[in-house]
């Protein structure tokens, strides 16, 4: 393709690579949870649970590739379906979701909840398949949510064979009910650890031989695309971003290999930890102190100080019926800066100052917008 870049689809985010490294043995628990799905057509579930950027969807997305291949060859009708809870938050609209996994010209209008879950017990009666649901970003489910007990009671509400995949940053089985709970499992867990920066450096290796040139990276870059990463809590997808923006800055550059100051240039353009699926997991109430934030250091303000943000928020927070106090304001910024939102600067004898790291406040306020238009959720400016 170019002087530095062979291949683009390894440096996509949603690009699944053939294997995983350092997930072998989360693949090979997935594969004994579902043994008896493949073996006898039981159902089976698991919940996929870890930090944001530590592989959960693509752990999912290859073990649904495995389960279908095996499936096949043990002569198994098997249909896995893929669903987004960041989209589709509703019952209505996964169930849709699910549907439009069987037939992509589904009707999305016009049918009622009742019609669909029919439809659905008819599509599965008709085509005698073990359909498989994956629900990504479960704990973005509405907390009164019917579909656990319906996928995990499926064969004794007539439905047919449904087995669940949760994939969370949290347990979010303490939702469930005795009876949800029973069926579903208590021993379905599959952890992801945080990688370590020698992890990192063999996914690193791996999107380097998948996607560019040989001998087009210098040890420099690499050891910056590690360091980038291991800033932001340790997430893959940051090594993948910094790779790709590194390479293609290299590539306008016209130089014949990545050096430090291509990566350095890709840090300051990339914030994939201030990404729409991070920010839609924040309460109403934080996303509106990020907007807020992001808002006041738009104009040329490099940091903000906490009294006078305190205010802003407060008038934000009442044009939008929310209530706030000063335990909940600053309970908001702590979380804020935990999850590498802003950093919070202490200053001794006054306010401490709150910045936005690496990151145009215009894209903040654009993505925190994007959640809400997403979610529906009404915002007085």
């Amino acid at each position: 393709m170019g002087s530095i870049i062979s291949d683009s689809k390894p440096l996509e985010a949603d690009f699944v690579p053939p294997s995983l490294p350092h997930r072998e043995k989360e693949m090979q628990t997935l594969d004994r949870m579902f043994y008896p799905m493949v073996k006898y057509n039981s159902p089976a579930n698991a919940m996929v649970m870890g930090k944001s950027g530590m592989g959960k969807t693509a752990l999912v997305r290859r073990f649904m590739d495995f389960l279908e291949g095996q499936a096949e060859e043990n002569e198994k009708k098997v249909k896995c379906v893929y669903v987004s809870c960041m989209d589709s938050r509703t019952d209505y609209s996964i169930l849709l979701k699910v549907m439009k996994g069987f037939d992509p010209g589904y009707p999305g209008k016009g049918r009622t909840m009742d019609e669909i879950k029919n439809d659905l017990r008819s599509t599965m009666s008709r085509d005698k398949v073990h359909l498989i649901v994956v629900l990504d970003e479960a704990n973005l489910l509405q907390k009164d949510t019917e579909l656990i007990y319906l996928f995990t009671r499926s064969k004794t509400l007539e439905y047919g064979t449904i087995s669940l995949i949760l994939i969370s940053i949290v347990d979010i089985r303490d939702r469930m009910n005795d009876q949800e709970l029973g069926t579903f499992g208590r021993s379905t867990m599959v952890h992801l650890k945080d990688y370590d920066r020698t992890q990192l450096r063999d996914i690193l290796d791996q999107r380097i031989e998948l996607a560019l040139h040989p001998d087009t990276v210098t040890e420099g870059a690499e050891e910056l695309i590690l360091d980038g990463a291991c800033e932001r809590n340790s997430e893959a997808r940051v090594v993948v971003e910094l790779l790709r923006k590194s390479a293609s800055a290299a590539e306008k550059d016209g130089a014949e290999q990545i050096m430090p100051d291509h990566v350095r240039l890709a840090k300051a353009d990339s914030y994939p930890w201030v990404s729409i699926s991070k920010i839609g997991m924040l309460d109403f109430d934080a996303q509106i102190l990020l907007f807020t934030i992001a808002g006041c250091l738009r104009k040329d303000e490099a940091y903000i100080g906490t009294d006078e943000l305190r205010d802003f928020y407060a008038d934000a927070c009442g044009r939008n019926n929310v209530r706030v106090n000063r335990d909940i304001y600053f309970k908001n910024l702590d979380a804020l800066e935990k999850e590498g939102f802003v950093d919070v600067w202490e200053m001794k004898g006054q306010a401490s100052l709150v910045s936005l790291p690496d990151c145009p406040a215009y894209g903040v306020e654009e993505m925190v917008l994007e959640v809400w238009k997403r979610t529906g959720q009404k915002y007085t400016a």
